[in-house]
């Protein structure tokens, strides 16, 4: 999610391969994925929940998978459950885990300094977030 990579997951790799291929999806400017080559005024679309499910269908597309499971975590939950509602035949499952059921009480925890990542983001970043809220 937002400010995260996949890393702090990587131990659940060990329990979910066994006899299946396991990928890390980085969401685009977090972890590994870059971040795109766009000027700030005109990449709004990165701050969309639109745009993640469409990110999500691409990564499916580029391996090839004519059926896979689906693990969000935390943001993630948010993006795997958006994803679930255009019911693509080949999602067999949908795993939730830390799913964010209230939203306002997450955007608030976010923004806390003691516990909130939100303020590790660029600057840019955090404005625009506050804009959308």
């Amino acid at each position: 999610g937002p400010a995260w990579g996949h890393n702090y997951i990587l131990p659940l790799k060990q329990q979910a391969c066994r006899g299946r291929e396991v990928v890390f999806y980085d969401q685009v400017g977090c972890g590994l994925s870059a971040v795109p080559p766009h000027p700030r005024q005109t990449a709004p679309w990165l701050f969309t929940i639109d745009y993640y499910p469409e990110e999500v269908q691409a990564l499916v597309a580029s391996l090839g998978w004519g059926a896979f499971h689906l693990l969000g975590h935390s943001w993630g939950t948010i993006v795997g459950q958006a994803y679930g509602l255009r019911q693509d035949p080949r999602l067999r499952g949908l795993v939730l885990l830390g799913p964010l059921s209230d939203s306002k009480l997450y955007i608030r925890s976010q923004w806390d300094a003691r516990v909130g990542s939100v303020g590790t983001l660029p600057l840019y970043t955090q404005h625009v977030l506050h804009r959308l809220e």
